[in-house]
C-alpha cells in the first residue's frame, strides 16, 4: 500500500472516532446538572461571596417579609408582596446585576430564609440559603407570599455550609413525589 492509501485510512479512521465522540461528548455534557452537589455550590458561594453578603444584608434590613427578585434585567426592582418596589441603592443592583450575569436566576426572602436559586430546570432547583433567625431554613423557607401559595413545596435536601448560618439547599419534585406517593 502506498504512503498515499495510509494517510487516507488515518485521516478518514481519525475523522470517524471524531465525528462520534464530539457529539457523544457534547450531549453528556450538556445534560449533566451543571450543580452536582453541595462542594460546587460551596465554591460558588465562595465566588461570589461579597455580592450575595451585600444583597442578603440588603434585604434583612428591608421592611418586607416576602420579597422575590427573578429574571432580573436591570429593571431596578423586587417583587413585594403584590407589585413591585423600587431598588434603593446602586450598590445593591449592581450585586443583583454581578449575581445574575453569574448564572444565578433568583433571590427570594420568605419565611426564616434568604435563598439565591444558582441553577434551575423544568423541575429541580439548586442554590444557597441564608437563616435569618439561625434555625435550619424549612419549607417555609421556600414558600410564597402567602400560606395558601407555595412557590417551593419540594424542598429535598438541606445541608450546612461551612459558614455559619448558611445551607445547601435542592428543591425536586420527581424527588418530592417518589417520597411522598405512599403518604
Amino acid at each position: 500500500m502506498d504512503r498515499r492509501k495510509i494517510n487516507y485510512v488515518i485521516v478518514c479512521c481519525v475523522g470517524f472516532v471524531l465525528m462520534v465522540t464530539f457529539p457523544v461528548g457534547y450531549f453528556f455534557s450538556i445534560m449533566a446538572s451543571p450543580w452536582q452537589g453541595i462542594r460546587q455550590m460551596e465554591e460558588d458561594y465562595n465566588k461570589n461571596k461579597e455580592c450575595i453578603i451585600l444583597v442578603k444584608d440588603y434585604l434583612i434590613q428591608s421592611e418586607f417579609s416576602s420579597v422575590s427578585i427573578s429574571g432580573y434585567t436591570g429593571n431596578k426592582t423586587m417583587f413585594v408582596n403584590c407589585g413591585d418596589v423600587l431598588i434603593d441603592s446602586a450598590k445593591i443592583e449592581e450585586a443583583i446585576e454581578q449575581l445574575f450575569s453569574r448564572g444565578y436566576s433568583s433571590v427570594k426572602k420568605s419565611g426564616n430564609g434568604i435563598s439565591f436559586a444558582r441553577w434551575s430546570g423544568k423541575d429541580v432547583s439548586k442554590g444557597v440559603v441564608y437563616s435569618i433567625d439561625g434555625c435550619v431554613p424549612d419549607k417555609s423557607t421556600f414558600d410564597g407570599y402567602s400560606s395558601n401559595e407555595a412557590a417551593f413545596d419540594f424542598l429535598t435536601k438541606i445541608e450546612p455550609l461551612a459558614e455559619d448560618g448558611w445551607y445547601y439547599y435542592e428543591e425536586d419534585y420527581n424527588r418530592w413525589e417518589v417520597r411522598n406517593r405512599s403518604n
